[in-house]
């Protein structure tokens, strides 16, 4: 094994991208991965809304859409093709549809749908927005609940909440 260390020092002495790639391209791809990764988690990601409701609680789901740190809520919509068009040209990370007559719809007890579209370009980004979208719908529906609960009598705010929101976590 040691009988060919001479001839191997010469290899790389003569073969400088050998040597590059055994010495300083380890040490920047190294430094190149830190830094990509070194911001954590990311946060406030472009995002728009079509708003086809127009209506007191369709804003507040859009103001708990732009609560989240992962989302912030760059464009509002008129119709869902310009938003597929921003979405298409990367001005935008993903959009969510919230559906006409969302607020009459959720005081009749039925269960609107809010669709959201993201690129799936990029998987991480898209179940970082997935979920951030799931969290401000669950506040919201949370809140409806409680509002709910309430508006039936016999119940005081905190057994409300309590309904509505059974578990709780604390950080």
């Amino acid at each position: 094994m040691l009988h060919h260390l001479p001839s191997q020092w010469q290899l790389l002495r003569h073969d400088h991208w050998l040597l590059s790639c055994l010495t300083w391209v380890p040490v920047c791809i190294g430094a190149l991965l830190w830094w990509i990764f070194s911001q954590g988690v990311l946060h406030n990601l472009p995002v728009g809304v079509v708003d086809l409701s127009q209506s007191q609680l369709s804003r507040q789901l859009t103001r708990y859409l732009d609560a989240s740190s992962t989302l912030a809520v760059t464009h509002q919509y008129q119709t869902v093709a310009q938003a597929k068009d921003d979405l298409i040209t990367s001005q935008i990370y993903a959009y969510v549809i919230i559906p006409p007559q969302f607020d009459k719809k959720v005081y009749r007890g039925e269960q609107p749908k809010v669709t959201s579209f993201y690129t799936s370009q990029y998987i991480l980004v898209g179940r970082l927005i997935n979920s951030a979208i799931l969290q401000a719908q669950g506040t919201l529906n949370a809140q409806i609940e409680g509002l709910k609960t309430l508006a039936h009598g016999n119940q005081t705010p905190l057994s409300a909440m309590g309904r509505a929101v059974p578990v709780q976590t604390q950080m």
